[in-house]
């Protein structure tokens, strides 16, 4: 089982919180996207606009917050599409505003990845990834 650390926000997910705060909208999540890319230690992830190497994209299953200030997005990646297993080494939500761009609104890095198995018949793979930032 993989290890993950906390959620970064980005600084286009920040912009996007302000301008919903100032009546810009209602912020929707979009999409969730692996990456098998493992970014160096001294990498800006706030300042990161797109993932590199994402491998699978999914809509979010479920967004709630929980006690006034923790969002919780949820997702699920199944390996019914992957001809080659990967190291899932960050994961990211993609977020906009109203009619606005979809932007990065928050990655996760792992310390531990988990490995997504090639597609098999015999041995179908989901996992189900509960991001809070």
């Amino acid at each position: 089982m993989g290890k993950y650390r906390s959620a970064i926000i980005t600084n286009a997910g920040q912009e996007l919180i302000a301008n919903a705060l100032a009546g810009g909208g209602t912020v929707q999540f979009i999409s969730m996207k692996t990456s098998s890319y493992a970014y160096p230690e001294d990498t800006n992830i706030a300042g990161l606009s797109e993932l590199q190497g994402i491998v699978q994209t999914t809509t979010p299953t479920s967004v709630h917050v929980f006690h006034d200030t923790v969002l919780q997005v949820s997702g699920r990646f199944d390996n019914s599409q992957i001809s080659q297993a990967y190291l899932v080494q960050n994961l990211g939500i993609y977020a906009k505003l109203g009619n606005g761009e979809e932007v990065l609104f928050s990655v996760v890095q792992a310390d531990t990845p988990d490995q997504m198995p090639a597609q098999s018949p015999v041995s179908p793979t989901a996992l189900i990834f509960n991001i809070q930032s």
